[in-house]
Order: structure tokens, then C-alpha cells, then sequence
């Protein structure tokens, strides 16, 4: 099945084609035509085979809630190749899998509601189950579960006496989540009728209980209130059983309050068989006598939307835009009932039934892959012909539409769409005769050109007597051109003279006649001339034109004046990206490519419905314009992609930016399809920008909120955008280059450094934050260039962590960099490595996350992430919410360490899912811990890649503590996330353990010296040797008797007793 894009009809494709049916005073009549003239079979009549109509067996489904897309429940029996998959049948009783003395009742059809559905929509946001036969319970236990992650939801118990219990619990994903009451082995797409996940232990339905406390009052029903989800969840509560007793048996429950229709029934037609092979019709508008795709069907032929498709045959509709138009379609869709043209079926014939005279026909047409062209000649009973020309527009064209069918039918798969959206159409030609005396006998039609894909119909001819309207034969041209240039806005008309023309210059909708005099002639003509046309010119041109029956508007041609103005951005520029989430051969740089080779970013959301803001960040080569125009050119895909909004913003230091612009854009549906065209502005398929602006910048912050269709779209593509202005020649210093923060090791030296210019050159101040404000830096030991355009900071410590900015001056004015951080970083090394024994803890997810939860990833030395989904309810379907406490164990290689820091590394996206917390412990025997260091983390938005880490380029946090307690193994927790709510689990990049191998204490021995009354001390290692007199539980003084380096020779002083000697190494 194809999808159709509707064509821009005012501007090109009707400026080569015939009117839309239009007033007039004489009426016109159905023609009725032979039998013969019908040559092929379109329409599907209404008793064919019932069709399958997507969405049309659910109003909701667990992947899309009430938009009724993707996968839902389906009834046991309905997938004919597994018969014993899906929900039990309606009204069945099952026992729970996981608990014996569960049971619960589906409900009684599944062809209406048939289940509780809550999410964050209103009014889905609550619902009730009320009890038919209210009773007292000890407990209650629901079935649910949900897609997208399930929810926590607030439950209201009501009893009899007017009482209430209350509180919170959740229901979890219909995936994976064990202790499941009842598995379905299989869901459906409610859209499409594949089956997915058939006999694979899934989707499931849990059994969430309650405790009651009042258990004498009976309940007489429950509220279920949606509280809180994942994105996109959707909850879904199929029954309800109570016990007595909490340890009794929970029996089924009869209620009401059903409020959706999740389950596709078993008696719904099924997802097989086809109407080519039954012969229904011999072609369609999708591909002709191939006979598969699209095409029409008779009203009556789909059950859900009965008023839905052609008229019923041989009815009569009136014309939707003229009322004076009526036609009669065929006698019979059984058998042929089409004048069907196509390049391989290049002929048809309409016969009259009764030849009469007429002074125009109308005929009710289409085209599919169209529009289509037909060469008309018309016959006449005395033997003479003329010639005419038809155009079909295609059959999704956004032309007046003469009559809507509300749908179509795919003939391979009996799946119909666009039921009640606004397609199909079928739409009214009209053409005036020449010889209004002799009767029309027949019409012969004749496909032109030389495409083979397109088909064109007609189902209906109307012809009137007498006077007639005007009628266009050849509508106003649209043109784009440069300022100067002369043009002639022309249309051919027909219709009973004379006629009288006027030509009108509209802008929003509103017209007002034109006069000769300027650069305008021909205004009362039907040719209009325009000179040496400038910017006031833009607007659309249309024609007015009149006789003795009646007034008729042409369709408006657009003059759009192109800017004279030169791209000041050239191919190679420095250019980025944000919203960073676009395809590697469609990335930032294709925006000022110089080709029609597209930009596409998957914004936010990295896919639909799209979310910006995405754009770029341009920085032109040519130094400080001043840019008065946008130049957006088309893609080559779906229009639903095209910016729908810019906002342009300016820079002068490459960091502060400054709104120019913001307004709506309306991108033309034509598309630029060759891709790495070089840019034509004359030709190809563009709008422009205008707009006031005197302020010259060194950089341009391009941005696009919004494109055509948010929720249809998953991207926002452009093909090209022109910078359009004049370089900045006033000589105001400007920095091209933002200033950007650092990152340095304590010890070592940082540079700051920017690119400016201006007329005379500027002068430079670098200041240091100092407070709230700041103070000019001067050179000395520690600092260098404090007056150029480059800063040096030498030996960098932890107090020289602030912010630092520069002034650019000269006689013009001057100017402010943005402020840039220096972050200064431990030199303590990562006493970890890779392979080092790593044990996970608290990650419930079951494996979902695969390679991404190996604990390996986490002291890789890469920024591949490591992953832990934690405990949360749906945690094993890899859904939020995320819940604690996860973590680490790792026992470092090198042995016993002492750790006084940590850095933890952010991953490749989800800032949700970052850490906020953490507790360090330590342990000697890998049992027992004792907190190290604990507190919150703020890991940096900024993500990183799966390259090796680098601390001076990262995105990371270090967090550095006191600690004098070595240890061999170390754990690292966390409770938290950043938002718990909406992360599915928590994620870092890497991390790293600082500090320093702990050394083993070093080994005394004390001997007889070679003199008596001296002692010999040796030490194993060099360091100071201490002594002391007595050995105190507390509060032991310890004196220093040297340095010791291997054996030093003491005496002890008379008088002594006893004495303790050890030795301190650094």
C-alpha cells in the first residue's frame, strides 16, 4: 500500500491543467452512457467479502492507548495458527498460574468494552469498577498489567456503610515481570493484524492484591486512578476477584465500568485471503490491471464506518463545490464500471445513451500515481469532432473536491484505510464545446505520455445546455524570480461570450483589483504583464472572470521575489549540531553543503512524535555579516519532516546569543528529490525569510522547534539553508570562536584561547571570577598572555578552579567573551583495572538490558555504559520507574589500596538515568564494609561516546575525600537516579577508584651491637625510627631517634628499663 502526499494544486501542477468544476447557470445533468463505455471494474461493491479494517475490532490497545495503534489482546481461537494463544474466551473463568486460589472471570464479550483502561489522558486518568452484587471481602485482588512500562495507580475501596480505603500500589508490563496470573503467548497489532510474540511466554496479566481492613461492610465498588508511568504507558485491568479470608479462596467478581475495547474478538474477519484472487475487480488506482493495492469500495461495505465509500451504484451526488453539478455513477460495481485509462490501456470510449446537444460536459474523475492527461475527442451527431484535453488530478490531491469516499480498500489484504480521514477524492473537470448545436454521440480518450504507473478514471459525465460560466482551461502560472525581472501572468478561459476579465492582487487571502499604470498592463485582460518586479511585488495573482452567466476566481499563481542577497555561509565553515541525533550521511555539515543533499535530526524523542528544538551552530569563514534572510530548501522526503519554525539567533563571542528572527515557515509539499543537487534558487522547491535586521555577529544559532506534523513525524530534514546578508565591514571587535571551558590535572598548565577581530585591532583584558565579579589578570610567575588574545595559567591548583573571560576593545566599543570554567582534577591514579573481579548488585531486569549490564563495562577504560535496571515493578521489561539501592563490589588487582576520590564517567544519552547518589565502603575481608564517603552526585549533561575515557575531556564527576583506612575490596551504591520516575535504570560510563597502593609495613629486627651495652636495629625499609618508653592504650608518645636506612646502632641511656622502637616510611 502506498501513501499518498497531496499535491500543491494552486501553484504547479494546476497551472497546466483544466478547472474545477465552478457555478453556473445553466445546470449540470447526468449523462447516462452506455454499458460499454465502462471498461474496467475499481469498485469493490458491498457485498464482497467483509474487509478488515484496522483499529476496527479494539478502541484502544496496550502499546497506544486510545490512538489504537500498535499491539493489543487477542481472543483464543482468532490466530487460526496458534488456537491456543491469546486471552481466554469471553466470560471464562482461569485459576492463576502463580497462585491456586486465585481465579478471575474475563469479561462477558470482547466485541465492546472489555476491560479498564487508565493512563495519563484524559478522562483516562481514572475509571471505576462498581459491583453488581456488592459483598464483604477481606481482600480483593485485580488482573492487569500494562504496556509501556504499566503505572502506580491509587486504588478506592467504597463499602456499603460510606467508609473508604485508600492507597497506592502498581500494575506491572505486560512483558517478563514473573508471578504472572495468566500468560497469553501472543499479542496483535491492532493496526496492521501481524502477531507477535506468539508461544513465547508472553504477553502477561498479573494479580495485584489488596488488604482490606473494613471486612464487614460490603464493597460496593473501586476507583482506579492513574498516579504515574513511563512515557507512552498504558494500564489495563481485565477483572476482579475477593476472598473472605486473606488465606481463602479469591472467587471472580461480576462489575461494570468497562471503558475500552482492548481485545480483538475471535469471530473478527481474519488477516488472510485476498479480493484479487476472488475476482471483485480487475484493476485498482494503485496498479491497474495488476489488480493489487488500492482502490475504492461501494458505501455499505464497511461495518464500522457504513457511510463511508462511493455512492451506492446508480445513485446521483451533487458536486461538494457546485451545487449546479450532479452526476450518476454506474448501474453495477459488480462488472465493469470504470472509463479506465492507463499507458498499456491507452484507449476508452464513452458512448451516450441518448446523444443530446450540450455547450459544456463535466466529468467526475480521478487519477492514481496522477495527475494523468487524457486528449478528448469529442464527436458529434453531424459527423464533425473536436479536441479537448483532460486532467485527472490524483486521487489524494488537496484540489476542490467534487466528492469525498472516505476511504479505500487494499484488494491483496481486504485491509481498508483512511476511513473518515478525509480521502480518497474524486473531483469535476469541466470543459465548454464549440459546436453547442449538434448532439455529443461519443467521447474517445486517449492516455498521453509515456509513464506506465499512472491510471486515470471516470466514473460520471454531466453536460449542460445554455449559458455557461466561465471555464479555465489553463490556470496562472506561479513564478519565482529575482528582483528586475518582467513576467506575464496568463490563463485561458472558455465559456459563453463575451467575457469579461479582471485581474486582483491578493496577499492573506485578500484580493484587490489591479490597474494598468506602473509596472502593471493587461490588468483587464486575460494576460497580465509585470515589470521590473521588486519585494512589494510578492503576493499571490489571480484572475476574475465574467459573463452573462456568472463570475468565476482562477486559481491563485504565486510571484515569490527572491532576495538578491549573498549566502554569507560557504561549504566548509565551521558548523555543529544539537539536538545530536542524526544519521552519520546526514549530519550538519549538508545544511550549507551547497547541494540539496539533506540535514535530518531525530530530535528529543530520536524518532516521533518529533520534539525539538534541533538546528546548528554556523560560524561563516568570511568573519561578522549582518544576515537578513533564510533561504530553507525542500528534502527529498515526506513534507511531514519539513521545519514548520525557525528562530535565528546571533553571536558576537561565539557563547551569548541574541534573538535576529523567529516566525512560522510553510515549506512547499514539492520536493527537491535529486539528491547533491547544486543549488538552483529559480527551479527548485524553496521558501525565503525575510526580515529586519542592523546588527552584525560572528556565529548564527539556527533552530527549529516545530515541523508539519509533530506527532506523524520522527525527524525534522531540510535540504539546504542559505545565510542571506552582507559581510559586517564597521570594524566593532567581535570573537568568532566561544570561549570554552577546561579541564587540567592539579600541577599542570591550562590555555584559554579565542579568535577575534575588528577595525582598528582589538586590545585584550583576561579577568578571573572573583566572587560576583570579576578582576583583570596580570602576568607573573603563574600566568601568561593575560593581554593577547591566548591565556596561560601555570601549575594549576585547586583554587585557580573558576571561572576566567576576556575583553576584546578598541576605539569602536568592546566586548565580552562568555565566562569559561577551569576544572582542576586529581593526579591520583585509578588504583582499579581492567579485569579486576567485579560482582553487580540489585539489578532485577533479568537480563533485558543484555551486553549493556555486564559489570565488566564499568572499568573498561572505554565509555562503553554499564546498565543496572535495579528493582523497580517493571524493571524485567526494561521500564521505568527506576528503583534502589544497585551497585558494585570491586576487589582492586594490585591489593590492599588507600582511596581518597572517585570520578564517575557519564554514558552515551538518557540523563535521566545517571546517578544521583552514592556510598563508598571499604572491607579487608569482603563481608564487612565501612562507609569511606558518601553524599549526592550532579554527573555533567554532556555524554559520552564508547572511546576511551580521558579525564581531561570526559564528561565526568570527581568527588575527592578525606580517608587514612586501606582496604582490599571496595563497594560503590546507589539509591537513586537522576529521575526515577522516568529512568528505566541507572547508567554510567565508567569508573574510577582514586588513590595509591598501600605499602606493606616495613619488617624490625633488633640484635646485640658489637660494643656492649649497644643494640642493632635494622629496618627493611628507609625511614624514621621512633621509640618510646611505654606502650599506652592511648595517648603514647612517640619520640624520633633519626633516620634509619637499612641498620643504625643505638645505646640506650642508663636508668632505662624497657624501650619500643618502629619504624615510620612516608
Amino acid at each position: 500500500m502506498q501513501t499518498r502526499i497531496p499535491l500543491n494544486s494552486g501553484i504547479i501542477t494546476l497551472a497546466l491543467s483544466l478547472t474545477f468544476a465552478s457555478a453556473v447557470r445553466a445546470d449540470f445533468s447526468p449523462i447516462t452512457i452506455t454499458s460499454g463505455s465502462y471498461n474496467q471494474d475499481v469498485v469493490v461493491e458491498k457485498t464482497a467479502t467483509v474487509p478488515l479494517v484496522p483499529g476496527g475490532y479494539t478502541t484502544a490497545s496496550m502499546d497506544g492507548g486510545t490512538n489504537n495503534n500498535g499491539d493489543a489482546w487477542y481472543e483464543m481461537g482468532y490466530c487460526t495458527n496458534a488456537p491456543t494463544t491469546g486471552i481466554p474466551t469471553a466470560g471464562s473463568t482461569i485459576t492463576s498460574e502463580s497462585a491456586a486460589n486465585h481465579q478471575f472471570k474475563f469479561a462477558p464479550s470482547y466485541t465492546a468494552n472489555d476491560a479498564i483502561l487508565i493512563d495519563s489522558t484524559t478522562p483516562y486518568t481514572n475509571a471505576t469498577f462498581t459491583f453488581t452484587s456488592p459483598a464483604p471481602y477481606a481482600g480483593l485482588s485485580l488482573l492487569t498489567s500494562g504496556g509501556n512500562g504499566g503505572c502506580t495507580f491509587k486504588y478506592t475501596v467504597h463499602h456499603q456503610d460510606g467508609s473508604t480505603e485508600i492507597g497506592n500500589t502498581n500494575s506491572a508490563d505486560w512483558f517478563f515481570v514473573s508471578g504472572q496470573a495468566f500468560t497469553a503467548n501472543g499479542r496483535i497489532n491492532a493496526q496492521s493484524f501481524s502477531y507477535d510474540n506468539t508461544n513465547s511466554l508472553n504477553p502477561r496479566l498479573y494479580a495485584k492484591d489488596i488488604v482490606l481492613a473494613n471486612t464487614t461492610s460490603p464493597v460496593t465498588s473501586v476507583d482506579l486512578a492513574f498516579v504515574s508511568s513511563s512515557a507512552g504507558a498504558h494500564t489495563c485491568f481485565m477483572a476482579i476477584s475477593g476472598a473472605t479470608t486473606l488465606a481463602g479462596n479469591y472467587n471472580p467478581i461480576n462489575v461494570t465500568g468497562y471503558n475500552a475495547d482492548i481485545v480483538v474478538e475471535a469471530s473478527a474477519p481474519q488477516p488472510t485471503g485476498s479480493l484479487t484472487n476472488a475476482g471483485v475487480t480487475t484493476a485498482t488506482m494503485d496498479n491497474g490491471t495488476l489488480n493489487t493495492g488500492d482502490t475504492w469500495f461501494e458505501k455499505g461495505y464497511v461495518p464500522q464506518a457504513l457511510s463511508a465509500g462511493l455512492p451506492a451504484a446508480g445513485g446521483t451526488v451533487t458536486n461538494a463545490v457546485a451545487a449546479d453539478h450532479r452526476y450518476t455513477f454506474p448501474p453495477s460495481y459488480v462488472g465493469n464500471d470504470a472509463i479506465y485509462t492507463t499507458f498499456s490501456n491507452s484507449t476508452a470510449n464513452i458512448t451516450f445513451a441518448s446523444p443530446a446537444s450540450y455547450s459544456a460536459l463535466s466529468f467526475l474523475t480521478s487519477a492514481g500515481h496522477g495527475p494523468v492527461t487524457n486528449a478528448l475527442t469529442i464527436q458529434h451527431a453531424d459527423g464533425s469532432s473536436e479536441n479537448n484535453t483532460l486532467v485527472s488530478p490524483d486521487w489524494f490531491s488537496a484540489s476542490p473536491i467534487a466528492f469525498n469516499a472516505q476511504g479505500r480498500v487494499n484488494v491483496s489484504n481486504k485491509t481498508v484505510d483512511n476511513v473518515n480521514n478525509g480521502f480518497p477524492r474524486l473531483f469535476a473537470i469541466d470543459i465548454s464545446l464549440a459546436n453547442t448545436v449538434s448532439p455529443v454521440t461519443n467521447i474517445v480518450v486517449t492516455y498521453q505520455g509515456t509513464n506506465t504507473s499512472p491510471v486515470a478514471v471516470v466514473f460520471a459525465v454531466s453536460g449542460a445546455a445554455g449559458a455557461v460560466a466561465p471555464i479555465y482551461a489553463i490556470q496562472p502560472p506561479s513564478y519565482k524570480v529575482f528582483p528586475g525581472s518582467n513576467l506575464v501572468f496568463s490563463a485561458s478561459v472558455s465559456g459563453t461570450a463575451p467575457i469579461t476579465y479582471q485581474w486582483q492582487k491578493g496577499t492573506n487571502g485578500v484580493y484587490v483589483n489591479l490597474s494598468n499604470g506602473g509596472n502593471v498592463a493587461g490588468a483587464t485582460t486575460d494576460t497580465l504583464t509585470l515589470s521590473n518586479v521588486g519585494y512589494p511585488d510578492r503576493a499571490d495573482y489571480r484572475l476574475v472572470a465574467s459573463n452573462v452567466a456568472g463570475t468565476v476566481n482562477s486559481n491563485p499563481g504565486t510571484l515569490t521575489v527572491l532576495s538578491l542577497l549573498s549566502n554569507i555561509v560557504l561549504p566548509g565553515d565551521t558548523i555543529t549540531g544539537f539536538g545530536l541525533n542524526y544519521p552519520s550521511a546526514e549530519n550538519p555539515t549538508k545544511v550549507i553543503d551547497g547541494t540539496t543533499d539533506k540535514y535530518l535530526n531525530f530530535g528529543a524523542n530520536n524518532g516521533s512524535p518529533f520534539l525539538g528544538p534541533v538546528g546548528v551552530v554556523v560560524t561563516p569563514s568570511q568573519g561578522r555579516s549582518i544576515v537578513t534572510s533564510l533561504r530553507f530548501y525542500a528534502a527529498n522526503d515526506t513534507t511531514a519532516r519539513d521545519p514548520a519554525n525557525y528562530t535565528l539567533e546571533g553571536s558576537v563571542d561565539g557563547s551569548t546569543y541574541t534573538l535576529i528572527s523567529s516566525n512560522v515557515i510553510t515549506m512547499p509539499d514539492a520536493r527537491n528529490t535529486v539528491g547533491g543537487a547544486a543549488l538552483d534558487p529559480l527551479n527548485q522547491s524553496l521558501v525565503e525569510a525575510d526580515f529586519a535586521n542592523t546588527n552584525g555577529y560572528t556565529s548564527y544559532k539556527l533552530s527549529v522547534y516545530n515541523v508539519k506534523n509533530l506527532a506523524g513525524a520522527n525527524s525534522m530534514q531540510v535540504g539546504e539553508v542559505e545565510f542571506l546578508g552582507v559581510l559586517d565591514l564597521t570594524g566593532f571587535p567581535s570573537i568568532a570562536n566561544g570561549l570554552n571551558s577546561l579541564t587540567a590535572y592539579q600541577g599542570s598548565s591550562a590555555n584559554f584561547s579565542v579568535t577575534a577581530s575588528g577595525n582598528p585591532a582589538p586590545t585584550f583584558q583576561w579577568q578571573k571570577q572573583s566572587g560576583s565579579g570579576f578582576l583583570n589578570l596580570s602576568d607573573n610567575a603563574n600566568v601568561f598572555g593575560s593581554q593577547t588574545t591566548s591565556l596561560t595559567l601555570n601549575s594549576v591548583d585547586f583554587s585557580d578552579a573558576i571561572g576566567y573571560r576576556v575583553i576584546a576593545a578598541n576605539t569602536l566599543g568592546s566586548i565580552t567573551s562568555s565566562v569559561a570554567t577551569l576544572r582542576v582534577i586529581s593526579t591520583l591514579t585509578d588504583v582499579t583495572a581492567i579485569g579486576d573481579p567485579i560482582i553487580e548488585l540489585g539489578d532485577q531486569s533479568a537480563g533485558f538490558w543484555g551486553t549493556a549490564s555486564n559489570a565488566d563495562n564499568a572499568i573498561d577504560a572505554y565509555g562503553n555504559k554499564y546498565v543496572n535496571g535495579g528493582s523497580g515493578f517493571s524493571a524485567p521489561a526494561g521500564f521505568a520507574p527506576f528503583s534502589g539501592p544497585v551497585g558494585l563490589i570491586v576487589t582492586p588487582s594490585i591489593g590492599t589500596t588507600l582511596v581518597s576520590g572517585l570520578r564517575i564517567y557519564t554514558a552515551d544519552g538518557n540523563v535521566e538515568r545517571d546517578p544521583a547518589d552514592y556510598t563508598l565502603e571499604g572491607s579487608n575481608d569482603g563481608n564487612s564494609f565501612t562507609v569511606i564517603s558518601s553524599g549526592a552526585l550532579a554527573l555533567p549533561a554532556d555524554r559520552n561516546s564508547t572511546l576511551p575515557i580521558d579525564p581531561t575531556i570526559s564528561a565526568m564527576q570527581e568527588i575527592l575525600f578525606a580517608n587514612s583506612h586501606v582496604y582490599s575490596s571496595y563497594r560503590i551504591t546507589f539509591q537513586h537516579t537522576k529521575d526515577d520516575s522516568t529512568a528505566a535504570a541507572l547508567q554510567f560510563g565508567e569508573l574510577e577508584l582514586l588513590g595509591v597502593q598501600a605499602q606493606a609495613p616495613p619488617t624490625v629486627s633488633v640484635g646485640a651491637g658489637g660494643t656492649p651495652g649497644t643494640l642493632v636495629i635494622s629496618s627493611s625499609q628507609p625511614g624514621t625510627l621512633l621509640s618510646a618508653t611505654n606502650l599506652l592504650s592511648s595517648g603514647t608518645i612517640w619520640a624520633s631517634e633519626g633516620p634509619i636506612n637499612g641498620s643504625v646502632i643505638v645505646t640506650p641511656a642508663a636508668g632505662t628499663p624497657k624501650k619500643f622502637y618502629r619504624v615510620s616510611v612516608p
